[in-house]
């Protein structure tokens, strides 16, 4: 089903990518600009708390790229999250394994929601990403665990 998960352009889009977007705004991991713009920003809690994820923060200097914006979804009728944030954010989510994306089509298979990333759940590793995965929920359970 395209309106679950499918990516929009280079970002996730569908029901999964609103509900990127959602965890990212409810923990305040970026933020709206006040100027009514869709161009969103992302906070020093959310730099660290993505890097910790094992999602690699894009360069944002010298880009003609917009790094973070809303993009509204076509099916959900809500904004997702798009720009070189949300790439980044498809392509840790693929590399991790949360998410496959099917080869000449637009539609993604999740192998674990969006919610299971941000608590650090591992989804079952597939060969592409499992030695990556298994060292990124070492690092997160040890943190955790610190913390």
């Amino acid at each position: 089903q395209l309106n679950h998960a499918r990516t929009c352009y280079d970002h996730l889009a569908g029901v999964e990518g609103v509900r990127l977007l959602d965890e990212l705004l409810s923990r305040k991991w970026i933020s709206r600009r006040r100027d009514g713009s869709k161009t969103l920003t992302l906070t020093a809690e959310g730099e660290i708390g993505l890097a910790n994820l094992g999602i690699e923060i894009p360069l944002r200097k010298n880009s003609k790229r917009i790094f973070a914006y809303s993009c509204m979804d076509w099916t959900v009728k809500r904004f997702h999250l798009g720009g070189a944030l949300g790439f980044s954010i498809l392509k840790g989510l693929e590399n991790l394994g949360y998410l496959e994306r099917v080869e000449g089509s637009r539609k993604v298979i999740m192998n674990r929601e969006v919610e299971d990333f941000f608590m650090g759940h591992p989804p079952d590793p597939t060969p592409k990403a499992g030695k990556l995965l298994k060292k990124r929920h070492k690092e997160i359970t040890a943190n955790n665990i610190q913390n």
